[in-house]
C-alpha cells in the first residue's frame, strides 16, 4: 500500500517536473519573441506602471529599460 502511494507521488512529481520544463521553455520563447519583434512593445500593470519594455522600444527612445520600468506615461 505504501509503495503504491510512493509510485503515485513519484508520478505526480514527474508530471510537475515536465510542466515546469514546458513552462520554462515557453517563457524563454516568449522572452525571445518579446525582445526580437521589430515593433515597440511595453508591458504595464493594472495601474499603468511599466513592467518591461523590449529592445526595439529602448532603441526607439534611445534610453535603457531602467529609465522606464516602474514609471507611468505621466512620469
Amino acid at each position: 500500500h505504501s509503495r503504491r502511494k510512493l509510485r503515485a507521488a513519484e508520478s505526480v512529481l514527474a508530471t510537475q517536473a515536465d510542466e515546469i520544463i514546458l513552462l520554462t521553455s515557453s517563457r524563454a520563447l516568449l522572452d525571445a519573441l518579446f525582445q526580437t519583434v521589430p515593433v515597440v512593445v511595453s508591458v504595464k500593470d493594472e495601474s499603468g506602471r511599466i513592467l518591461m519594455i523590449n529592445a526595439e522600444c529602448q532603441r526607439f527612445h534611445g534610453r535603457g529599460s531602467e529609465e522606464f520600468v516602474g514609471k507611468t506615461d505621466f512620469d
